[in-house]
């Protein structure tokens, strides 16, 4: 996951292991089933660590509000920018489906090698998605024979993993400790 920090944050977050917590917190609300979102939004933004960090988190709380939650006006919340449908991921992980597009732009980067030029000319293009055809016709083929798909890196592996087993806890355990372990666990790159 990437995330880019704004107001000089970034620097904060890469140092300061308290501040980064709070951020990935808020990042794991992704992994909190949809109709408890907000619920779980509040009880976080309101904690203490929060309260007596509001320097540093009022901007992303702003943030927050304004992209993902709805500012809260005349005691309702409005519409955010992204609805949390679009970005929840609870039910993918729970159905053992991709949280990403990483295997789509995979496959497009291969393809657009493949083809090697940026405007093909349409004989060319039909060639090529011809052979295109003939592979994955080949690797479906492959897969219905039992020949093993393609694996992960053992690190998405061992992420998925426990993203899945806490996933599995939600609601046997408190929210916010729920948050915690999955900001242990989700790795956000910085820039």
């Amino acid at each position: 996951m990437k995330l880019v920090l704004f107001e000089g944050k970034t620097v904060l977050y890469q140092t300061d292991e308290d501040y980064a917590m709070k951020v990935k917190q808020m990042m794991a609300l992704a992994f909190v089933p949809e109709a408890d979102v907000i619920e779980v939004y509040e009880k976080l933004t309101s904690s203490d660590p929060f309260i007596n960090d509001a320097a540093n988190v009022d901007v992303l709380i702003d943030y927050f509000d304004d992209n993902y939650m709805g500012r809260v006006r005349r005691g309702r919340r409005g519409q955010p920018r992204f609805p949390i449908r679009l970005w929840n991921q609870y039910e993918r992980v729970v159905n053992d489906l991709p949280r990403t597009n990483n295997a789509t732009e995979g496959w497009h980067n291969a393809f657009n090698s493949m083809v090697s030029v940026a405007h093909p000319t349409a004989g060319r293009l039909a060639r090529k998605l011809q052979q295109e055809q003939h592979s994955s016709a080949i690797k479906r083929n492959q897969l219905q024979t039992g020949q093993a798909h393609p694996k992960k890196s053992k690190t998405y592996q061992r992420v998925d993993a426990a993203i899945k087993t806490i996933v599995a806890q939600y609601s046997s355990e408190d929210q916010l400790t729920y948050l915690r372990n999955i900001a242990r666990v989700v790795n956000i790159n910085v820039t």
